[in-house]
């Protein structure tokens, strides 16, 4: 959940970010969350600075989703609440965050809650991002899920509307498969993105390497995709 663009509340300590964003569908981690469709998605976050590198925010994430699940929920609605730092071209920031599914009856089990932390480095002409994501029930009572991603920014700034590149690969380990209903497995993406002024667009590439008839017993949302998106940040 991050923006370009931030409104002060307070110059100095005070910070709120929003987003909306249209897109051709709803990713995570290399899988459609809204079965191939078209999604909406928000998002919100007030941060206070607690030193001149250090601040602690709170947030929220929500979005249409679709499980092809007789539609027991179509919602997906996440608060978080965190702590980051920067110094010189090295950034960190540490979240803890509870996906809720309005609706959903409690034997599904896909409500759970995460930890996810992320470090960048600078180096100027490539910017490196590690994730490390872990989930102690992962959706669908399927338990320990442990993520690690990283992902490489190369900004082309001599081109019209300076985009970016971004490379991303991650892993996704899940205790109960069975209960998943698909395997560990691998995900990765290509995206061109661009920014003008508070307006975002990107194109990005994603696919995982689970066969078809071990996702979600053959559904298609494991499988490649081209994600076409339009946000605006306030």
């Amino acid at each position: 959940m991050t923006s370009a663009f931030e409104a002060k509340s307070n110059a100095e300590t005070d910070s709120f970010t929003g987003s909306v964003t249209f897109a051709s569908d709803y990713v995570y981690r290399g899988i459609s969350q809204s079965s191939s469709q078209a999604a909406y998605t928000g998002t919100a976050e007030y941060s206070h600075a607690i030193t001149s590198n250090y601040n602690v925010f709170v947030g929220g994430f929500i979005s249409n989703v679709d499980f092809s699940d007789g539609d027991l929920t179509n919602v997906e609605v996440s608060p978080s609440v965190g702590i980051e730092g920067q110094k010189s071209e090295f950034s960190w920031r540490i979240l803890a965050y509870y996906d809720i599914y309005p609706g959903a009856p409690s034997r599904v089990h896909y409500n759970y809650y995460g930890f996810d932390t992320n470090f960048s480095r600078d180096f100027g002409l490539v910017q490196l991002s590690f994730e490390a994501g872990v989930d102690p029930n992962l959706f669908g009572n399927s338990g320990t899920g442990v993520y690690a991603g990283l992902d490489a920014t190369i900004p082309l700034p001599n081109i019209p509307l300076a985009p970016n590149i971004v490379l991303h690969s991650g892993r996704q380990s899940i205790e109960r498969n069975a209960f998943y209903q698909a395997p560990d497995y691998v995900d990765w993406a290509l995206e061109l993105n661009a920014d003008i002024q508070s307006v975002h667009l990107a194109l990005r590439y994603s696919d995982t390497d689970i066969p078809r008839p071990q996702c979600f017993g053959g559904s298609r949302v494991c499988g490649e995709r081209v994600v076409v998106s339009l946000g605006w940040t306030f």
